[in-house]
């Protein structure tokens, strides 16, 4: 009896798992591609600012959100309050790191 509570208990955890894993998924790729964009415009760390970020992601995205699938769920994750956060994420790295920062809001 335990031995099935504890299968259908993992059913269930396996389950409710499953929607969030193929969103991450989904999203992961086209992050990477906004912060491998996003990239060639923002100075060295050492020199990013706030304001330098957010002109940066406000361009990227309108640049190349008609060009790959999908860009606008992650441009719109981008807002305010999201890019200080990121700005503040990003200064504790050592270096630019376009996976860090797509795990960093919940897109990979």
């Amino acid at each position: 009896m335990k031995t099935a509570i504890a299968v259908l208990l993992a059913i269930v955890v396996a389950i409710q798992a499953t929607p969030q894993d193929k969103k991450i998924h989904f999203l992961c790729k086209p992050c990477e591609d906004v912060f491998k964009e996003l990239e060639k415009y923002l100075p060295e760390i050492d020199k990013l600012t706030e304001e330098a970020l957010d002109l940066g992601v406000d361009y990227v995205c309108k640049k190349v959100t008609l060009d790959i699938p999908f860009i606008d769920h992650v441009c719109d994750k981008l807002g305010d309050e999201a890019v200080a956060d990121l700005y503040n994420y990003i200064l504790t790295l050592d270096h630019y790191d376009p996976t860090a920062c797509c795990k960093h809001i919940d897109c990979c």
